[in-house]
């Protein structure tokens, strides 16, 4: 468990330092105040799958990256 803290953490960090991100979440998107309009560019990380056997932890992890898009209708 320590190492999946540590990857997180440094995935975060990562995301945190680019400029272009105004804000990083973790966990579950459906729990994420999407009607915000301050929080975007937003990135969100979420493990999708984990499977641990013979001392081996094996993490699925979805990166989004999302963003408000202004269509017109002309």
């Amino acid at each position: 468990m320590k190492n999946i803290f540590a990857l997180t953490d440094a995935i975060k960090a990562e995301l945190e330092s680019n400029e272009l991100i105004n804000q990083v979440t973790f966990g579950d998107l459906f729990e994420v105040d999407l009607l915000k309009q301050n929080i975007f560019p937003l990135a969100h990380v979420g493990m999708t799958n984990a499977v641990l056997s013979q001392g081996i932890a094996s993490i699925n992890m979805s990166i989004l990256f999302l963003d408000v898009v202004d269509e017109s209708k002309q």
